[in-house]
């Protein structure tokens, strides 16, 4: 039987669910339930406080690498790419990464990218 035990994944591939099934964020999704492990769809999951994992502000914990390169961004001079590549041990395409996805992208913030008097590229919080 294919589908094992899971009436869900058997009715699918006998082709019956098709007027019940609608997509979201890419996963097959039956009666509001996934249909692989039928619990809620991640983006529907909330903490145990009620708020919804989105909705909770990014921030760094003590120590952490996001930490130092927050506060390396923080100086008024900034920070240069060599100076958070030695500081995290990341390689520079990682450190651009890290900077587009986790501060602007997941924090919101804005980092300001600009050119030092002495021709070297520095990144700083924008105020």
């Amino acid at each position: 039987m294919a589908g094992g035990n899971r009436p869900e994944r058997a009715a699918l591939a006998a082709g019956e669910l098709r007027g019940s099934l609608r997509g979201v964020d890419d996963q097959l999704v039956v009666d509001g339930k996934d249909a692989v492990c039928g619990r809620e769809p991640s983006h529907r999951r909330r903490d145990v406080d009620g708020a919804t994992t989105k909705d909770a502000t990014p921030t760094a914990r003590d120590g952490s690498k996001k930490a130092i390169v927050l506060d390396m961004l923080k100086r008024p001079d900034g920070a240069t790419l060599p100076d958070i590549m030695s500081a995290t041990s990341w390689q520079a395409h990682s450190v651009r990464g890290f900077i587009s996805g986790s501060i602007c992208k997941k924090m919101g913030l804005t980092v300001e990218s600009f050119k030092r008097p002495d021709g070297t590229r520095a990144y700083k919080l924008a105020q």
